[in-house]
């Protein structure tokens, strides 16, 4: 790593030094976000005394951090070496997201019960920065900007469904699925037509409508992800 860390979690500055559950809490959130935008690629070491350095923090919430990414499968150890972005083939990330396809749109399905309209309103204000710049030439730093939007509708959708399973289940899919978010970018404009889509069945209240408009956008993903992986074995066999 050549420069310090984005602030990839709005609001956050330098961790502050308060309990170590909370250090630990927003150091796992820092580093999960910094891989899912790109800043850590798949197959970067992670040298934790560097990180606490970037972060501001001490080696342990940092070492804890990293623990919990293994646990979650966004981080590989390897023996005698340390702590690595992990690599998914096409295949198993395509699984992956075809589990939160069905996840997701459940949850959409009860959100649309549960949600307020003050809370549906706010889930569309998220994008109102990316309309004039949701074309095809969406640069790095929008694309970057608009996936940290993008993860907080749909976990906020998540939330709206009030099931603790559902949370927890579909937290444990979904942080698997964060790394490879900026490669299924169509165009932030498709993204954001999606999400209207999704806006407006649950401002319809029509909790079949906010389901099937949830999968349709997860499954472009899931489609496209087979495809890539049937690609990737041509080339193994190759």
């Amino acid at each position: 790593m050549s420069e310090k860390l984005p602030k990839v979690v709005p609001g956050v500055e330098a961790l502050p030094s308060t309990t170590h559950g909370s250090l630990d809490e927003r150091a796992y959130e820092r580093l999960c976000d910094a891989i899912a935008d790109g800043t850590l690629a798949p197959g970067q070491h992670l040298r934790a005394s560097r990180l606490a350095e970037e972060l501001s923090i001490s080696r342990t919430p940092v070492v804890n951090a990293l623990k919990r990414l293994a646990q979650a499968g966004l981080v590989d150890w390897v023996a005698n070496s340390g702590a690595y972005v992990r690599r998914f083939s096409m295949l198993e990330t395509a699984q992956i997201f075809e589990l939160r396809e069905v996840l997701e749109g459940l949850a959409a399905r009860h959100a649309a019960r549960n949600l307020s309209e003050r809370a549906i309103d706010e889930l569309d204000a998220l994008f109102v920065d990316f309309r004039g710049d949701a074309g095809e030439e969406a640069g790095p730093r929008i694309v970057r900007a608009y996936l940290a939007k993008d993860r907080l509708f749909h976990r906020s959708i998540i939330e709206a469904a009030g099931s603790a399973p559902l949370s927890r289940t579909t937290d444990q899919v979904h942080v698997t699925t964060v790394a490879f978010s900026a490669g299924l970018i169509r165009t932030v404009s498709v993204g954001i037509a999606e999400h209207d889509q999704i806006v407006a069945a649950f401002r319809a209240r029509d909790p079949e409508a906010a389901e099937v408009a949830m999968r349709k956008h997860l499954r472009r993903s899931v489609d496209w992800l087979y495809e890539e992986a049937e690609v990737e074995r041509e080339r193994s066999r190759a």
